[in-house]
C-alpha cells in the first residue's frame, strides 16, 4: 500500500467531517455503513482490498473519535456553564483595555481536559507562559449577530469564557521561558514594522510576518479577500515555505552536512510557527516541513501527499472540530492542490511534450484557486475569477516584501537597518494595492451566490475543469479549459444575480434602543443606521458577504452622522457610494447629504424620512424602519432585543435571536 499516510489521514478526516457536519449522535451509522461498504467492495475488488479495509478502519476511527471527544471533552467542559471555577494554568494571551483592566487568556485543565479560557481581570502585569491561578465565573461561548463564536472557538478547542471580573493569583513561575522570549520578540518585531513602514502598509507587512492583523482596517481586509490575494496577508503555509527556503539557501553554503541542516530547519520551522501564533495553516505547514526534514535525516524521499495526510491527522487529533473550520479546509485543500494535484497535471503535460515548465506557475495557480473556490463561496460569500492571474503577478512582489521584513527580524530590528528595509518593503506593496483596488471594484469578476444551487454548479464546473486538464495532455486544451471555466464562473454568477433580483432580503439587528437594518437585492444593498453609531457593523458585513454584495448604493444615518459615517468608511466594504443623514449636517462633505423631505431613488428602491426613522418602498411592499420596531405594509414587529429577517421570496419574517443562519466566517 503506497502513500499510507495520505489515505489513512484522509479517511480519518472524512470520518470526522461526516460526524461533525451531520448529527453527532448518528456517528455509529456512519461507522457501520463504512464497515459494510468496505466489506462488500473488498470481496469484489480484491486488487485494492488493503486500501478499502484500511480506509474504512480510519473512517470509523474518525467518527468514533468525534463522538468520544464531543461527549467526554466538549460536553464535560460545557457542564461548567454558569459556575465559578478555579483554573491553574499558563498565560496564553494578555491584552490591556484601559482603566486598570484587561483580558487574560489562560490555558489550563477544566474537568480533566486542557482548554483555553479568557477572563476579564483587574491586573495587567502578565507575561507569556506565566503560571497563574484564576478564579471566576464562566459561561458557554455563544454566537452573536456579529460573529459565529461557537464555530470559530470550537475549532480551537475553546467552549467557555469568563463572565465578569475574575481574580488572579500569580504563582511566580514560568512554564516555558523559551517560547516566552520568541513571542516577546514577535511583539517587538510587530511594533518595529508598524513604526518604520509607510502608514498605509505597516499593518499588512506586520500581518504577513507576525500573524497579527489588528492594524488592518476591516474594509481593507475585505477588499484583499475579494480580489483573491487576502491569504498573502494572513500568515499561512506559503509564508513558512518562503522563509524556510530563504534560510535553507543560506544553510547550504554554511553547513555541508544535510542531516545537521535538517535539524536546524526543524528548529527554525517550529520557532517561526510559535512566532506567528501557531495558526492552523502554519501548524499544518510546520508538520509537513518537519516530516520532509526527517526524511532528509533518514535518507528517505519526502512525499507531499503522505506528509499532508499525517499533518491533517495530527491537527484534527488534537482539535477535532477544526475539520469544519475554513482555515483548515482552505489550508488542506490548497496544500493538496499545490503539492499533489498540480504536480500530476504538470507531469502529464510535460510527458506529452506539449508544455513548457515556464508555464507551471499558471497551472499551479489555477489548480489551487479551483480547489478552494467552493469553500470560499460557502464560507466567504464568493471568490475572484481573476485570482489565479493576480496570484501569479502579485505574489512575487509580496514575497520580496516578506523577505525584507524577515531580514528586519533576523537583524535584531535595529532601527538603522529596519528603516530602509521596511521602506523598500512598502514600495513593493504599492503596485499590489493599486491592482487590488482596481480589480475589487469590478462586480462582474467577483463570483457570488448564496444557497445550494451556486455551490453545486461552481463545484461541478471546478471538478470538470480539473479532470479535463488532467486527461487532455495538451497545453492548448489546458489553457482553453481554464479560460472556459473562468468564463463559466462569471456567466453563471451574473445570471444568478439577475434571476435573484426579485428576491429582497431585509435584516434588522437590535440592541436596547438602537438598531441597524440591511436591505439586499441581488448583489446590491442599502444600510440604515438607526441610532446605533455603527455598533452592528460586523453583522452588516456578514450579510454583505453572505450574498456577495458588490455595491452598497447608500447608507442612511439617523444620528451622529460624522462619527458614524467615519466608522463605516473605515470598516464597511464595499464602501457606501452615497451617505444620507436624517439630521442636519454642520458641514457638507464628499458623498454626504442631508435627507430632507424628498424621496430618494436608490437602485429602484424609494427611501424617505418617516418620523424618527425611514420609510422604504420596494415594488409593492412598504417598510418602516425604527430603532425599536419594524413595519411591513403596516404590520408591526417589535424588536425586543432580537434580530429580524424578512424574505420577499417566501413572504416570511424570522427571528434571528443572534444566530443569523449565516455560515461565513470573519477573517
Amino acid at each position: 500500500m503506497t502513500r499510507k499516510g495520505f489515505w489513512c489521514g484522509l479517511s480519518f478526516l472524512l470520518g470526522l467531517f461526516a460526524a461533525n457536519m451531520l448529527h453527532i449522535s448518528l456517528w455509529w451509522i456512519f461507522a457501520v455503513s463504512a464497515v459494510l461498504i468496505s466489506a462488500v467492495f473488498s470481496a469484489v475488488l480484491k486488487s485494492i482490498r488493503t486500501y478499502l479495509i484500511t480506509c474504512a478502519a480510519f473512517f470509523v476511527l474518525g467518527t468514533v473519535y468525534c463522538a468520544v471527544y464531543t461527549y467526554q471533552v466538549r460536553d464535560r467542559i460545557l457542564s461548567c456553564d454558569g459556575k465559578e471555577l478555579t483554573i491553574k494554568g499558563t498565560v496564553d494571551e494578555s491584552e490591556y483595555i484601559g482603566h486598570g483592566q484587561g483580558y487574560l487568556t489562560v490555558k489550563g485543565d477544566v474537568k480533566g481536559h486542557s482548554t483555553k479560557v479568557t477572563f476579564l481581570v483587574s491586573e495587567d502585569e502578565f507575561h507569556y507562559y506565566d503560571d497563574v491561578e484564576v478564579t471566576g465565573k464562566v459561561t458557554a461561548v455563544k454566537d452573536t449577530y456579529s460573529f459565529s463564536a461557537q464555530e470559530y472557538y470550537s475549532a480551537h478547542g475553546v467552549f467557555i469564557k469568563g463572565d465578569g471580573v475574575a481574580s488572579v493569583k500569580p504563582l511566580g513561575t514560568n512554564s516555558n521561558p523559551v517560547f516566552r522570549e520568541i513571542r516577546n520578540y514577535s511583539d517587538k518585531t510587530f511594533n518595529t514594522i508598524i513604526s518604520y513602514s509607510q502608514e498605509k502598509y505597516g499593518g499588512f507587512l506586520a500581518a504577513m510576518l507576525c500573524g497579527d492583523k489588528s492594524c488592518i482596517e476591516p474594509a481593507d481586509k475585505a477588499m484583499l479577500y475579494r480580489s483573491g490575494i487576502g491569504h498573502i496577508f494572513a500568515v499561512s503555509g506559503i509564508h513558512l515555505v518562503i522563509i524556510t527556503s530563504l534560510l535553507s539557501s543560506l544553510l547550504r553554503r554554511a553547513v555541508k552536512n544535510r542531516r545537521i541542516r535538517a535539524v536546524i530547519l526543524i528548529g527554525v520551522t517550529w520557532a517561526f510557527a510559535v512566532f506567528a501564533g501557531l495558526s492552523i495553516s502554519v501548524t499544518r505547514s510546520a508538520i509537513m516541513l518537519s516530516i520532509v526534514c526527517l526524511g532528509e535525516i533518514s535518507l528517505r524521499q519526502g512525499d507531499s501527499a503522505n506528509s499532508l495526510g499525517i499533518a491533517g491527522f495530527v491537527i484534527c487529533l488534537a482539535q477535532p472540530y477544526c475539520i469544519t473550520s475554513p482555515s483548515f479546509l482552505l489550508s488542506f485543500l490548497s496544500a493538496f492542490a499545490a503539492g499533489v494535484a498540480a504536480p500530476i497535471i504538470c507531469k502529464r503535460l510535460h510527458n506529452a511534450g506539449s508544455f513548457s515548465k515556464r508555464f507551471d506557475a499558471v497551472i499551479y495557480s489555477f489548480t489551487v484557486s479551483t480547489f478552494i473556490a467552493p469553500v470560499l463561496l460557502v464560507c466567504f460569500g464568493g471568490f475572484s475569477a481573476v485570482a489565479p492571474l493576480l496570484n501569479i503577478l502579485l505574489i512575487p512582489l509580496c514575497t520580496i516584501s516578506l523577505s525584507l521584513c524577515f531580514f528586519t527580524a533576523v537583524t535584531g530590528c535595529l532601527p538603522f537597518i529596519a528603516k530602509p528595509l521596511l521602506h523598500f518593503a512598502s514600495l513593493f506593496l504599492k503596485p499590489v494595492f493599486a491592482v487590488v483596488e482596481f480589480v475589487s471594484k469590478s462586480s462582474v469578476l467577483y463570483i457570488k451566490g448564496s444557497g445550494v444551487v451556486p455551490f453545486i454548479v461552481i463545484s461541478a464546473v471546478a471538478a470538470s475543469a480539473i479532470l479535463v486538464i488532467i486527461f487532455s495532455r495538451k497545453a492548448f486544451s489546458a489553457f482553453i479549459t481554464m479560460l472556459i471555466a473562468s468564463l463559466a464562473f462569471v456567466l453563471f454568477s451574473n445570471i444568478y444575480m439577475l434571476i435573484s433580483y426579485s428576491d429582497v432580503q431585509v435584516y434588522m439587528f437590535c440592541e436596547k434602543k438602537n438598531a441597524t437594518a440591511v436591505v439586499v437585492r441581488a448583489d446590491k444593498a442599502i444600510v440604515f443606521d438607526l441610532h446605533s453609531s455603527a455598533k452592528h457593523i460586523s453583522a452588516v458585513m456578514r450579510v454583505l458577504d453572505k450574498y456577495g454584495v458588490s455595491s452598497v448604493d447608500a447608507l442612511f444615518i439617523k444620528d451622529e452622522p460624522y462619527y458614524t459615517a467615519g466608522v463605516y468608511s473605515s470598516k464597511l466594504y464595499p464602501h457606501a457610494e452615497r451617505i444620507y443623514s436624517h439630521t442636519e449636517l454642520a458641514l457638507e462633505t464628499e458623498n454626504t447629504a442631508e435627507l430632507g423631505n424628498e424621496t430618494v431613488n436608490v437602485g429602484g428602491m424609494m427611501v424617505s424620512k418617516y418620523d424618527n426613522g425611514f420609510e422604504l418602498v420596494i415594488d409593492n411592499n412598504t417598510y418602516k424602519l425604527f430603532q425599536d420596531s419594524f413595519y411591513i405594509n403596516d404590520e408591526k414587529y417589535k424588536n425586543e432585543q432580537q434580530g429580524i429577517c424578512f424574505s420577499v421570496k417566501d413572504n416570511k419574517v424570522r427571528r434571528l435571536d443572534h444566530e443569523l443562519g449565516i455560515t461565513n466566517y470573519s477573517w
